[in-house]
């Protein structure tokens, strides 16, 4: 699964804790990133289409994180 915060322990995992908690707080999370990952969902849900129309084998850790990423970029943060 690599080496994101969800394969990882210790320290390492803190660390990524840390970066991740500061996207999550609960003013973020209730008024305005639950809009902005909505928005990008679509893309999200497209980018898995595009890898079940092609039945190929992808990273899922990978894309989440850049659906993570994108959200996180977005203008409304």
């Amino acid at each position: 699964m690599g080496g994101g915060i969800f394969a990882v322990d210790g320290d390492e995992w803190k660390t990524h804790r840390k970066v991740a908690a500061s996207l999550f707080t609960g003013n973020i999370i209730g008024i305005t990133m639950a809009k902005v990952f909505a928005e990008h969902a679509e893309e999200l849900k497209d980018a898995l289409l595009r890898f079940a129309d092609e039945d190929k084998e992808f990273d899922i850790q990978l894309l989440l994180q850049w659906y993570v990423v994108v959200v996180s970029m977005s203008k409304q943060v």
